[in-house]
């Protein structure tokens, strides 16, 4: 279950010297050590993307059972006893294909919000510390995007349920929301069958109910099945009111680009 009143996993966590401490994010888990003269943090993930529990910085009587884990260690002159999450976007776009057929007619709009999984970034709880390692909560499969081998990109692949009111979305921790707007300006009825969402050009915003958000973005559909304008909206109403940045793109886009944002042929 999940705790909906403590669903912020993210910040800065103090952990006694010498002994590993639990957190759980969706699907993960991840242990952290202190110790004289590194950072030992170790993880793994459930089979089940959709796994929904939190728990955070618990302390472990016992040694994890390393059989089961991946295991890194950081050499560190100060080591300290602070450590700090930070949620990240995917380092590669994500192919995000509706649960159920999508059909948009010609002249419509269609707003959709779309959860992409999110990654963790561990460093030390200090001004300026690198970033020690980054972890996906669940590490989601490849696909390539584009019209042949030649020509396209590496993605995510990922299903969406592709919610149309924020109020249905759940409590996902591990999920970052993004609205979706898709403007179908072309002549004919357009069947939304796969949307590469460029997440790595994205914001990434926390709520005040402990939800993450990223920017608003528009597809507009002038003509052509794949090739749409991409714009994100600023200032968007479909973004929560209280909502604060908690990191930059990794890679931003220009406004008013036209990318290959429908359908992909190889999977």
């Amino acid at each position: 279950m999940v705790d909906k009143q403590n669903l912020r996993w993210w910040g800065d966590f103090s952990v006694p010297a010498e002994q590993w401490s639990r957190w759980q994010v969706g699907p993960l888990h991840l242990f952290a050590r202190a110790m004289t003269d590194e950072w030992r943090i170790a993880w793994r993930s459930e089979a089940d993307a959709d796994f929904n529990d939190v728990v955070i910085a618990t302390l472990e009587a016992d040694e994890p059972d390393t059989e089961d884990l991946q295991l890194a260690r950081f050499a560190l002159e100060h080591p300290g006893t602070d450590l700090r999450l930070t949620p990240r976007l995917a380092d590669l776009p994500v192919v995000v294909t509706p649960e159920t057929p999508l059909w948009i007619p010609p002249g419509e709009t269609a707003l959709l919000f779309v959860g992409t999984l999110v990654r963790i970034a561990i460093m030390q709880a200090t001004d300026e510390a690198p970033v020690l390692m980054e972890i996906p909560i669940f590490r989601p499969s490849d696909t390539w995007f584009g019209a042949n081998t030649r020509f396209g990109e590496l993605c995510y692949a990922s299903k969406t349920r592709a919610r149309t009111r924020a109020d249905l979305l759940g409590h996902m921790p591990h999920r970052a929301f993004t609205p979706v707007e898709i403007v179908n300006e072309g002549g004919d009825m357009f069947n939304v069958e796969q949307l590469r969402i460029p997440v790595t050009a994205l914001h990434l915003y926390e709520t005040d109910h402990d939800q993450l958000w990223t920017d608003a973005i528009r597809f507009t559909r002038k003509s052509g099945p794949n090739n749409a304008e991409f714009d994100i909206i600023g200032g968007s109403s479909h973004l929560p009111t209280a909502a604060t940045e908690l990191s930059k793109p990794r890679a931003p886009l220009q406004r008013k680009t036209v990318i290959q944002a429908f359908s992909s042929l190889f999977n």
